[in-house]
C-alpha cells in the first residue's frame, strides 16, 4: 500500500490510505483488493472491498453508507481513469464473480461516464477552499459563524488535539447519542464502529484528526473527527452536548480543523453532505457521480427501493 503513496504523491485520498482499509476490512467483514495497473509502465492502482450484501457478492469502492467519500484510482491527474473501468469491471466479475460494481473517483466526472453503461447517483455536498489566509477564509463565514468563533475565545471553553483512543471513541458516541435524541433518531454509526475506526488509526495518526472541547471545569462537552490526505480534508463527524451550546464549541472545532489541514498541505475542505448550518463556512455547491454497474437490473431497483425506505423511516421517525 505504501509503494503506490511513493509512486502517486499527493493524488491518493485518505480513504485508499491502509488505516482506511483496516477500518473497512474490520467494520464491514470485507477483503479489501488493490490492483495495479501496467501498460509498460506502473500507470494506477485500484482500490476497493469485496463484501458480502443481502447475501450477494459485491465490490465496491465505495458503497454507500460506509462513510467513505473516495476511493476507486491512485494515480497521477492526467491519468486516463475512464478508459481502464471497464477492463477492471470485466476482470472482478470473471476473477471474483461479483455481478455488482460500484465507486466514486472525485477526478471522474460526468462527461467522463458518455463512454461507458452505468447507472449513475448524484452526490452532492459542500466544498471549502482553504488554501487562503484567516482573513480571507473570515471574509466568506457568514456574520453568525465569525460570531460564534469569537465567542467561544472569550467564554473560557479548551480545545485540544487528541490521539484516536477508546476513550475518545466512547466520548464520541455518548454526546452523538444525545445529538440524535434531540431528533428521536438513533446515530447512523454503532459505538463499535467507532471504536474500531479509533483502533485503525491508533497507531499512525497522520491523517486524522481527533477534537475534543472541555468546559472551565474540564468536562468533555464536545468531540470531532476529521480525516485529511493528499490535497483534501473531509469533515467526518461531530457531537456535542446540548446543555453546553452557549460556549460555542461546533464553529469552533471546524475552525480548527480548517487551519489544521491548510498547514498540513489540504487545498480543499470537503464538508460531506449539505446539512444548513455548514452554509455558514461560505462553501462551494458541488456535485459528482456515483458510478453502479450490473447486468442485474433488479440490484439496482432493490437498492434504489432501499435509499427511499431509509430516507422515509429517518423522516417518519423525527416526526414522532
Amino acid at each position: 500500500m505504501e509503494k503506490y503513496q511513493e509512486s502517486f504523491g499527493g493524488s491518493f485520498s485518505v480513504f485508499t490510505t491502509p488505516e482506511w482499509l483496516n477500518f473497512l476490512k474490520n467494520d464491514k467483514k470485507g477483503i479489501p483488493i488493490i490492483f495495479q495497473i501496467e501498460d509498460g509502465k506502473l500507470e494506477s492502482y485500484f482500490v476497493g472491498l469485496i463484501f458480502r450484501k443481502f447475501g450477494i457478492k459485491m465490490f465496491a469502492s465505495p458503497f454507500e453508507q460506509w462513510g467513505t467519500c473516495d476511493m476507486g484510482f491512485c494515480a497521477t491527474d492526467g491519468s486516463p481513469r475512464i478508459s481502464y473501468l471497464s477492463g477492471i469491471v470485466a476482470f472482478i466479475k470473471k476473477k471474483y464473480h461479483c455481478h455488482y460494481f460500484e465507486m466514486i473517483d472525485s477526478k471522474i466526472g460526468f462527461d467522463d461516464l458518455q463512454s461507458i453503461k452505468c447507472h449513475v447517483i448524484t452526490q452532492k455536498t459542500y466544498m471549502l477552499r482553504i488554501n487562503r489566509t484567516d482573513e480571507e477564509l473570515f471574509k466568506c463565514f457568514k456574520t453568525d459563524c465569525r460570531n460564534f468563533i469569537r465567542q467561544f475565545e472569550k467564554r473560557g471553553a479548551r480545545i485540544e488535539q487528541v490521539s484516536p483512543s477508546d476513550t475518545f471513541a466512547d466520548e464520541y458516541y455518548n454526546q452523538l447519542i444525545d445529538v440524535f435524541t434531540k431528533q428521536n433518531l438513533k446515530p447512523h454509526n454503532s459505538r463499535s464502529q467507532i471504536h474500531i475506526l479509533m483502533n485503525a488509526f491508533a497507531s499512525n495518526h497522520k491523517h486524522i484528526l481527533c477534537l475534543k472541547v472541555t468546559d472551565p471545569n474540564g468536562i468533555c462537552i464536545a468531540t470531532s473527527i476529521f480525516l485529511g490526505c493528499g490535497d483534501t480534508a473531509y469533515f467526518w463527524g461531530a457531537a456535542s452536548y446540548r446543555e453546553y451550546q452557549n460556549y460555542r464549541p461546533n464553529e469552533y472545532m471546524i475552525w480548527t480543523a480548517i487551519k489544521y489541514w491548510r498547514e498540513y498541505g489540504c487545498l480543499k475542505f470537503d464538508m460531506v453532505g449539505l446539512r444548513d448550518y455548514k452554509k455558514k463556512f461560505g462553501p462551494d455547491y458541488y456535485e459528482y457521480p456515483r458510478i453502479v454497474i450490473t447486468d442485474n437490473r433488479l440490484l439496482i431497483l432493490g437498492r434504489q427501493f432501499a435509499r427511499k425506505a431509509i430516507t422515509f423511516l429517518r423522516k417518519i421517525r423525527g416526526k414522532l
